[in-house]
């Protein structure tokens, strides 16, 4: 395992993270329709627009409408479309970085332990999901935002992105569209370029981002995806 890299954004913008999508760790407070635990979900974004439940390899995107004609027999209804990277490091880890101490979350369930302070993420990071690649789950305004880090020698063309549940799954002007039945959101596409780094005595100096950002979304068929660099 090659150090960790926190890569810059391409052209050396500073694009932020959304208070708003933070990651939350799952202390017992996810369950299913049937209320029972869902101990694989690991993190999950409380306020995003599409909740994005975070499990090993794998994020499970949920939106729910609720029944607002009939309160006591309800028909709620709920999609799920899961992102999942296939072929990836079944060994993986998933490792939270920079908790906000300004946006925790308090849990009084009856259903699971009394939670409290509990403080979201602005970053999660997985080493090697793909042999020299790893993966970081981080938000701008715009909504969730993920880097794959592709390391010296690491082989972009295992990344392998496939989406199950969606309704349908299209690019449109090299973005990627998700149909989810009950709203359409899209991925962009993909800013693919490279990263210099000089580390004279140990400390970082220079980092030089070029490339043109440009590629574009491949489907692979049975709504798989690839990213051609």
């Amino acid at each position: 395992q090659m150090p960790v890299f926190f890569p810059p954004d391409f052209n050396n913008v500073n694009e932020p993270f959304s208070m708003s999508h933070l990651f939350y760790p799952n202390t017992g407070q996810i369950v299913d329709s049937t209320w029972s635990a869902v101990p694989e979900v690991l993190y999950y974004s409380r306020f995003s627009a599409q909740t994005e439940f975070i499990m090993h390899n794998k994020v499970a995107f949920c939106e729910a409408k609720s029944d607002s004609i009939d309160a006591v027999v309800r028909n709620d209804s709920t999609s799920r479309v899961d992102m999942i990277f296939d072929g990836a490091n079944e060994f993986s880890k998933i490792f939270p970085i920079d908790f906000q101490d300004d946006a925790r979350l308090s849990y009084f369930l009856s259903y699971a332990p009394t939670t409290t302070n509990v403080a979201g993420a602005s970053h999660l990071i997985v080493p090697n999901i793909y042999p020299l690649i790893d993966l970081h789950y981080s938000s701008n305004s715009n909504g969730a935002k993920y880097y794959f880090v592709v390391k010296p020698t690491g082989d972009p063309n295992n990344i392998r992105i496939r989406f199950d549940g969606a309704v349908s799954t299209s690019t449109v002007s090299n973005n990627l569209v998700i149909n989810s039945g009950f709203s359409s959101w899209e991925f962009k596409k993909p800013d693919v370029y490279n990263v210099s780094v000089s580390f004279p005595s140990m400390a970082l100096t220079t980092t030089t981002v070029t490339g043109s950002g440009n590629s574009r979304w491949v489907s692979l068929g049975s709504d798989t995806y690839s990213i051609d660099p």
